[in-house]
């Protein structure tokens, strides 16, 4: 990239120089009365130099999970080459923009009692970052997931990061996998899906319908209620094409299968 960049005369911004998620206040999530995560703030920093002192922003984000901080340290660095090119933001507009972002399908919340969680990670990278977010969000929480993945994708590497966390004390706990599959026709059969959750110890069950898989989820999160608060949550995972049905389904949004188009 930075061979690419001096090719073009480019002017190349590096997260972590001039724009950086700064450690001079911690991170925090804020949650409401039930203990259900509404957003986080975090502090950005940035400087136009070596010598000059470096301006933070305190920043309220709804989007949920560290490595969103990365990506709005990423936007704000966007935000001032933009002013560079006389396209300019002030302060104040900077801060609201980041407060009212929204990103469906992105550990969002979709129901609260018991919790859901749609989130669309559909490789080993982002199922990494989603399960670390799910952990740091919901510490100690049982974690029933409906899984649903692209047979193009890399299936094996995914469920290798689902479950990561399952045999450490300190990772979120899979309790059993719900396998299921969407409208698309790249979508992945359930059972060849559960036989390699199986062959990793995850205990899997195969629902064909979306819609059958999230009630036995659900049902399956109110089953497992504690004394303790230590309720379960239900994690809807694996597929773009999982997260758009499954909000439909809890009428969020346009039925965007390919039956409807």
């Amino acid at each position: 990239i930075r061979r690419v960049a001096a090719a073009r005369r480019a002017h190349l911004s590096v997260i972590g120089q001039t724009v950086y998620v700064s450690t001079h206040h911690l991170p925090e999530v804020v949650s409401d009365e039930s203990g259900i995560p509404l957003y986080q703030a975090f502090s950005l920093g940035y400087t136009d130099g070596a010598d000059e002192e470096p301006a933070r922003l305190r920043v309220r984000l709804p989007l949920l999970g560290n490595h969103q901080q990365l990506n709005a340290a990423v936007a704000l660095a966007t935000v001032r080459a933009l002013g560079e090119a006389g396209i300019e933001a002030d302060r104040d507009a900077v801060l609201r923009g980041f407060s009212k972002v929204s990103w469906p399908g992105r550990l969002e919340i979709v129901r609260r009692d018991p919790v859901v969680i749609v989130d669309g990670a559909h490789n080993p990278d982002s199922m990494a970052k989603t399960t670390q977010a799910i952990w740091d969000l919901f510490y100690g929480r049982p974690v029933i997931v409906v899984l649903g993945v692209s047979s193009d994708k890399d299936i094996e590497g995914i469920i290798a990061e689902l479950g990561s966390g399952t045999g450490n004390l300190l990772g979120p706990r899979v309790e059993k996998v719900i396998v299921t599959r969407t409208h698309h026709p790249r979508a992945a059969y359930p059972e060849h899906v559960a036989d390699i959750l199986h062959r990793r110890g995850l205990f899997a069950e195969v629902r064909e319908d979306v819609g059958e898989a999230l009630a036995t989820a659900v049902g399956s999160a109110r089953a497992g209620r504690t004394e303790i608060g230590l309720d379960p949550i239900v994690l809807v995972t694996g597929s773009l094409f999982l997260a758009a049905e499954a909000r439909q389904y809890y009428g969020l949004g346009p039925d965007l299968s390919i039956e409807a188009q």
